[in-house]
């Protein structure tokens, strides 16, 4: 089970490591990256939280 979260954890470290390296202005940076296993709902809620 830790392997497992070992391998997610690493996986979204390299996609916003990805993310972040082609905007334009890379100081701006995402910190949080919500994965697809969120319901639609969660998913607008955080986004609006976000721009808070």
């Amino acid at each position: 089970m830790l392997k497992g979260a070992r391998t997610i954890i690493e996986a979204v470290r390299e996609a916003l490591g990805r993310i972040n390296s082609n905007i334009m202005e890379p100081e701006r940076g995402f910190d949080w990256f919500i994965t697809g296993n969120y319901s639609a709902t969660t998913r607008r809620f955080l986004t609006t939280a976000a721009q808070a």
